[in-house]
């Protein structure tokens, strides 16, 4: 059998302790990272949601849709490195509103990507992300 000295034990558990320390400022800044990958996806959401409220009564706004558009392709590269189901669904959202008149309401729910359904599994990923 052999020796360990209490020094030696001591820095065995100071490191282990590092260790974990490390482990747990990584996790906080993954989250960090992705809670910062969902910020293009909320501001392409919310502009959706105004945009959607605002056709009703003024009509097409094609640049409006073009900047839509933008604005969810934005989201998607931006979450393509955590979550690329929800970065693909972001590419089609960029996509219809490039061209929102090529799009069904068959093909809208088969891309998963009407609004408020995608606005709830980003709400669920995000509470499952930060925990």
């Amino acid at each position: 059998m052999t020796d360990i000295s209490i020094s030696s034990l001591l820095t065995v558990i100071d490191l282990a302790r590092k260790w974990f320390s490390r482990i747990r400022a990584a996790n906080r800044e993954d989250v960090e990272k992705y809670q910062r990958a969902l910020e293009p996806f909320y501001t392409a959401l919310n502009e959706t949601k105004i945009f959607i409220g605002s056709v009703k009564e003024l009509g097409r706004d094609r640049q409006r849709e073009e900047k839509l558009s933008r604005l969810w392709n934005e989201a998607s590269l931006h979450l393509l490195p955590y979550n690329t189901d929800l970065a693909a669904r972001c590419h089609f959202k960029a996509e219809y509103w490039a061209n929102p008149s090529a799009w069904s309401d068959e093909k809208l729910k088969k891309a998963r990507i009407e609004i408020d359904r995608v606005a709830k599994e980003a709400q669920k990923l995000l509470a499952k992300k930060g925990r």
